[in-house]
């Protein structure tokens, strides 16, 4: 069994006439969407630039060592995944264009797209999924009281841009919130653009409220939607998800198996597996049982209060609360203690839920278990 380095390392000499595109190109892809391509990708549908250029460009960047520093969330081999897609016969002549990058700490938004023009015939839209800010982390527990995130109604902006400006059929892919967005935009967007729609990808996003699935938009386009996810998922177990999806293997351990690099491949295809684990089982029914028993209003105020704790830090990013671990949850602490007690059980609680999976993998918790 392989990932997708060793995927590129033995079918990277096959072109898309020799192999066609398929669920793991989408995730090349999508993994890609996580790097910034600012200065050299503009928002103009109509500039293009090969995926070969870029990365030639990209090494050329004053600031190439931050931005291949992607945080403690995002393997630091997609630099390395970049590299091996340009020196491939498969990738190095697609076109990147498209690009767009939104951060909003005031309006709470981080949100990114690029797409990427696979032949005449075919192009792939591929939304970024949770960054190392603190805004996309808030972003993504504000899913559990806003009906429509910031990012998602760019989303769908973007998706119908990109099919105005591009009139080849369109494939749509994204990890983590990146799944999210990519179904959200795909159901949502103008009938006329889902019908131009080939596929969906979903790898390991976090899912929606069970009425979602109900609209006749979504069910106008299930049958294009696909679902991955690692069989230790956390992520992808908040909210509900749609009930066909496939369970791929991972050589990580628990919420490491969201690393896209840990999937586990062979030949043109993952490996599966026939079941989650029994931890992440567990994890989707606790979680979705609190939610559905908590108030739309105490679910923001529970959400803001954490962010409020963790922004009193002073640091805008997951590396920057791991980089000084003990002296951030000195000042946690601190923040904590003027809580009134009824906030102070109530955030307890949840974190000690979350905790459960995620404590050493994720640092935002990870703070709280020194």
């Amino acid at each position: 069994m392989s990932n997708f380095i060793d995927y590129l390392s033995w079918r990277g000499d096959l072109d898309f006439k020799m192999c066609p595109f398929n669920h793991i190109d989408a995730l090349i892809l999508s993994q890609l969407s996580y790097l910034d391509f600012t200065g050299i990708i503009g928002d103009d549908f109509n500039k293009k630039v090969t995926i070969k250029d870029c990365y030639e460009q990209f090494l050329k960047l004053p600031d190439y060592e931050k931005r291949i520093d992607l945080g403690v969330m995002i393997n630091k081999k997609t630099i390395n995944l970049f590299c091996d897609c340009s020196n491939s016969n498969r990738f190095k002549n697609v076109l990147m264009t498209g690009y767009k990058n939104v951060y909003d700490k005031e309006k709470e938004i981080q949100f990114s797209a690029i797409t990427f023009c696979i032949s005449k015939k075919m192009s792939v839209v591929a939304y970024r999924g949770t960054d190392d800010t603190l805004i996309g982390w808030k972003e993504d527990f504000n899913l559990s009281y806003l009906t429509q995130l910031p990012s998602q109604l760019l989303s769908i902006e973007y998706l119908e841009e990109a099919c105005q400006k591009i009139k080849n059929d369109i494939i749509v892919a994204g990890h983590s919130k990146g799944g999210n967005l990519s179904i959200y935009a795909s159901v949502k967007c103008n009938p006329k653009y889902q019908k131009r729609l080939s596929k969906v990808y979903n790898f390991d996003g976090p899912g929606f409220d069970k009425s979602f699935f109900l609209q006749d938009s979504f069910l106008r386009i299930k049958n294009r939607i696909n679902n991955f996810y690692p069989k230790f998922s956390v992520v992808g177990m908040i909210f509900s998800h749609f009930e066909t999806y496939k369970i791929v293997d991972s050589n990580e351990f628990a919420v490491m198996q969201h690393d896209p690099f840990s999937w586990q491949m062979q030949g043109n295809d993952f490996v599966y597996n026939n079941d989650f684990t029994d931890e992440s089982k567990f994890f989707y029914k606790a979680f979705n049982e609190w939610i559905s028993e908590i108030s739309i209003d105490d679910r923001k105020n529970f959400v803001n209060t954490l962010f409020s704790i963790l922004f009193s830090v002073g640091v805008e990013t997951n590396s920057e609360l791991e980089d000084e671990k003990l002296q951030n949850s000195t000042k946690i602490i601190s923040s904590i203690a003027k809580l009134d007690s009824k906030s102070k059980d109530f955030l307890f609680d949840i974190i000690k839920l979350f905790g459960k999976v995620a404590k050493n993998s994720i640092p935002i918790f990870n703070l709280f278990s020194i």
